[in-house]
């Protein structure tokens, strides 16, 4: 099995958070472009722009159906 980030296991899970302890400077970086791509792409404020975008095209439209979910 593959994990969120890493195949699922102590070793692999271990050997990845060695390598982000043993280089700071470049887990500073890649926390710095999370953060920008997040608030860029997940700011309360962008979500609610698009979601009033999306309500204005689909005024006055059926609404689409959803799938039935098999898992419950």
């Amino acid at each position: 099995d593959v994990g969120v980030l890493t195949e699922r296991s102590p070793d692999t899970l271990g050997s990845a958070i060695r390598t982000r302890l043993e280089r700071p400077a470049e887990t500073e970086r890649m926390a710095a472009r999370a953060r920008h791509r997040a608030t860029e792409h997940f700011d309360s404020r962008v979500l609610s722009e698009r979601f009033a975008v999306l309500v204005e095209k689909t005024q006055g439209e059926a609404p689409p159906r959803l799938a039935r979910s098999t898992t419950c």
